[in-house]
C-alpha cells in the first residue's frame, strides 16, 4: 500500500490539524497515512522527519503550510522522486507585511513560500482569487479547496439556556464575530473591531453583541466597547471548544465576516464563513474573498482599501437597521445548509483531493470536477 506523508506543522488540536485530517479522511484504506506535527522536540525533529521520509518512502508529501518543514520534507521528497502537494490558504508574504514584520521575515517567509510552490506537483488553496493570482504568476496545477465542515457537526442548534446565560432575558437582536482577535499595531484593528463600533452607532436599537475568540485585541476591544458606554451590550466570551460552536454561533442573528479589500483578504474563504452558512446564520460580509462569490448581494457589503476601513461600520449599521426593522429577513439565511452540501462539506472536498492526488500520482492531466 502506498504511503503519503502528511506535513502539518501545527499541534494536533489546531484549525488546520482538523482540515488536514477531514481531507484525507477519504484515503484511509487506499493509502498508508504517515503524520508529521508540531512538537517541542527542536532539532531532533529534523532527524525524525528525515528518517521517517527515507524508512517509509511515501509516494507523495502533502504539506499543509509553505513553511521550512515543508521546504525540508520537499527536498527530501525530490531526493527520493516523491510527488509533492501543497495546501495554502494565504499569501505568506502578503500577511507578514501586512503584520507589520520586518524585512528578513518578509524574505524569509517569501523565500520558503516560493519554493515550496514552484517544487509542488499540485497545490490547494482556499479561495478562487487565490488561484487566479497563482496562475498569473505561472503556478500550473492550482486546485480550489476552501476552508470546510462537517454538516453533522456544523448545524443550527437551539439552546435557550445557553442563550440566557450569555444574552440574558433581553428581546434583542444579536450580532456575533467569530476569530483570533490578535491586534494589529499597524492597522490599529482585530477581529471584532467592527462590532463594537455598530453597537456604538445603534445604541437605539434592541441589539446585543457576542464575541467568539481570544487574542491579544480582546483589551483593546474591550476598551473601546467601556469607551462608547457599549460594554454591557457585548459578551466576550472568550475562547470555545471546537464542539461547541455550533451552539454559540446559533446564537447570532446575524453574523459578521469582515475582510480587508487587499490580497490578504482577497485570497480567503475563512473557516468561519462555512461555519455560518451550516448554522443557517444570516451574514454580513464584506465584498471580499470568497464570500463574493457565494454569498446573494443583500449579504455583501462593500469594504475599501487595505487598512481599517472607518465608513464600513456605517455601512453595515445601515443593512442591521433594515434587518431588525423587517426581522423575517433574518430567515433568509436558511439557504446556508444547502450551500455547505454543494461547497464546503468536507466528505465533498475529500473525494475532490483524492482524485488530485491520484491524478498527480498518475500523471494524469484530465481535469479535475467538484
Amino acid at each position: 500500500m502506498n504511503t503519503i506523508y502528511l506535513v502539518v506543522p501545527y499541534s494536533p488540536k489546531s484549525i488546520v490539524s482538523h482540515r488536514a485530517r477531514r481531507l484525507t479522511k477519504n484515503l484511509v484504506g487506499a493509502y498508508t497515512l504517515r503524520w508529521f506535527f508540531k512538537s517541542k522536540r527542536g532539532w531532533r525533529r529534523w532527524i525524525e522527519i528525515a528518517r521517517e521520509i527515507r524508512t517509509t518512502r511515501p509516494k507523495l508529501i502533502y504539506a499543509f503550510k509553505p513553511d521550512k518543514w515543508a521546504f525540508f520534507a520537499f527536498l527530501l521528497g525530490r531526493m527520493i522522486g516523491a510527488k509533492r502537494m501543497l495546501d495554502t490558504g494565504d499569501v505568506r508574504v502578503a500577511l507578514a507585511r501586512a503584520r507589520g514584520a520586518g524585512f528578513w521575515a518578509c524574505w524569509t517567509e517569501r523565500l520558503f513560500e516560493v519554493a515550496n510552490q514552484r517544487w509542488a506537483d499540485a497545490i490547494t488553496v482556499r479561495g478562487t482569487e487565490h488561484r487566479r493570482y497563482l496562475k498569473s504568476h505561472g503556478y500550473r496545477n492550482v486546485f480550489v479547496i476552501p476552508d470546510g465542515v462537517d454538516p453533522s457537526h456544523s448545524r443550527y442548534r437551539c439552546d435557550p439556556a445557553l442563550r440566557r446565560k450569555i444574552v440574558g432575558d433581553r428581546e434583542v437582536v444579536t450580532v456575533g464575530v467569530m476569530g483570533t482577535a490578535n491586534w494589529n499595531r499597524k492597522r490599529e484593528m482585530c477581529y471584532g473591531w467592527e462590532l463594537v463600533e455598530v453597537l456604538a452607532l445603534l445604541k437605539d436599537l434592541p441589539l446585543f453583541g457576542i464575541m467568539i475568540g481570544d487574542g491579544s485585541g480582546l483589551s483593546h476591544l474591550k476598551r473601546r466597547a467601556d469607551a462608547c458606554g457599549v460594554r454591557d451590550r457585548i459578551a466576550f466570551v472568550g475562547r470555545i471548544p471546537y464542539e461547541d460552536v455550533p451552539r454559540y454561533v446559533s446564537l447570532m442573528d446575524i453574523a459578521l465576516s469582515t475582510q480587508t479589500n487587499d490580497l490578504v483578504g482577497q485570497v480567503r474563504t475563512t473557516g468561519k464563513l462555512p461555519e455560518y452558512l451550516a448554522c443557517a446564520r444570516y451574514i454580513l460580509a464584506s465584498r471580499v474573498g470568497e464570500a463574493k462569490f457565494v454569498l446573494p448581494e443583500e449579504m455583501l457589503v462593500p469594504y475599501y482599501g487595505a487598512k481599517r476601513d472607518d465608513t464600513y461600520p456605517e455601512r453595515l449599521t445601515q443593512r442591521i437597521r433594515l434587518l431588525v426593522q423587517h426581522r423575517e429577513r433574518l430567515k433568509r439565511g436558511r439557504f446556508g445548509p444547502d450551500l455547505v452540501s454543494e461547497r464546503f462539506d468536507y466528505r465533498v472536498l475529500s473525494r475532490k483531493v483524492r482524485r488530485i492526488m491520484e491524478r498527480v500520482l498518475g500523471g494524469n492531466d484530465a481535469p479535475i470536477s467538484a
